[in-house]
């Protein structure tokens, strides 16, 4: 939890998630707690996303690096969205998107093929992002997607009410 106090003409801001701290001063008090109640945030966001890769780090074939490169920077819905990409990426994992939630995560070597599929079949979204790979990355990068985002229209995994 973050701490936050006087220290002279100065508000000093302290942080403690796990085993991470961090400190900061402000001049003002609300300059002082936003930092620290955005900080923390992220903080602890990051220690459930380490939590959820530890375990699947421990499947069998799970790509090392992809628990890697998650946790050097790990992808919130946010910036996923804010990164998609034009439409002539062909292989890799797709996530479609239905107003500000990503609602289902696939994989496919013809990332405009199956998204034009999902169109005909009447499934609801109305932006799609790809994250390209190749094509023996596909299985590894979908698990990690869907384990991390637990998308509502992913029923592979057994998707259970949250």
């Amino acid at each position: 939890m973050a701490s936050v106090i006087k220290h002279g003409k100065v508000w000093r801001v302290q942080i403690k998630v796990g085993k991470t701290r961090a400190s900061n001063t402000f001049s003002t008090e609300d300059a002082a707690r936003e930092w620290g109640r955005a900080l923390e945030t992220k903080l602890r966001k990051r220690a459930e996303l380490k939590e959820l890769l530890d375990v699947g780090a421990s499947l069998p074939n799970f790509p090392g690096r992809i628990v890697q490169a998650m946790l050097d920077s790990p992808l919130s819905p946010e910036q996923i969205i804010a990164a998609a990409i034009p439409t002539s990426v062909i292989c890799g994992v797709y996530f479609l998107i239905r107003g500000e939630r990503i609602v289902y995560v696939g994989q496919s070597k013809n990332v405009l093929r199956r998204i034009a599929r999902h169109m005909d079949d009447g499934r609801e979204f109305d932006r799609f992002s790809v994250s390209p790979c190749n094509e023996h990355e596909l299985d590894g990068l979908e698990r990690t997607y869907i384990t991390a985002l637990y998308p509502d229209e992913n029923m592979s995994l057994g998707n259970v009410s949250k």
